[in-house]
């Protein structure tokens, strides 16, 4: 929640890390999930907060990355399907357009692919962040467990092609270094 992030800064500045990846999980105080499932906050409002979540994490200039972004999409898929806000485009247009003022990259995020969710964010989305001069790109299988580690990450590197890339970022020192996406099946 960026309403901490002074605090967190203030944290974390004086550790010295190589990366640091930022995402957003909760909107109206809950996970988005229950936010819709449990608080029975409409779609299009759980989608509303959240981009203007997004929106002001990026501008703390925290993260290097921005981490899984459509969460909502994501963690919702089963409820939601391919309902997404009239304006999601645009909306996405915005936050890329962020993106790059910030200098924050964008992970391509493959976390339970396996268990049907989407890989995310979405082609559409990763052409959009290219074509605005969005370079820093990373993927992430987000494992939570040992055996989930490099999950769908052959995926991703699938996508990131598709959308025009032919390079995916390391970090150092906060510092992004670009390699060459790797050949099918080689991202583990």
């Amino acid at each position: 929640q960026t309403r901490y992030a002074e605090r967190l800064r203030q944290r974390i500045d004086a550790i010295p890390v190589d990366f640091r990846i930022g995402s957003v999980h909760c909107v109206f105080a809950r996970m988005v999930r229950a936010a819709i499932v449990d608080r029975g906050f409409p779609l299009m409002a759980v989608y509303r907060e959240y981009f203007a979540e997004i929106r002001a994490l990026i501008r703390t200039g925290l993260p290097s990355v921005l981490g899984h972004l459509d969460y909502v999409g994501k963690t919702c898929f089963d409820l939601i399907g391919d309902n997404q806000p009239a304006d999601y485009l645009t909306q996405m247009t915005e936050i890329c357009r962020l993106l790059v003022r910030h200098d924050v990259g964008l992970e391509v995020n493959s976390r339970y692919m396996d268990r049907g969710q989407p890989v995310v964010p979405p082609v559409a989305v990763l052409e959009i962040y290219r074509r605005l001069g969005g370079r820093i790109v990373t993927l992430g299988s987000d494992a939570h467990t040992s055996g989930a580690v490099g999950a769908g990450l052959d995926v991703g590197c699938r996508m990131l092609r598709q959308a025009g890339f032919t390079e995916y970022c390391s970090f150092d020192k906060l510092t992004p270094s670009f390699h060459p996406l790797p050949d099918a099946g080689a991202m583990v």
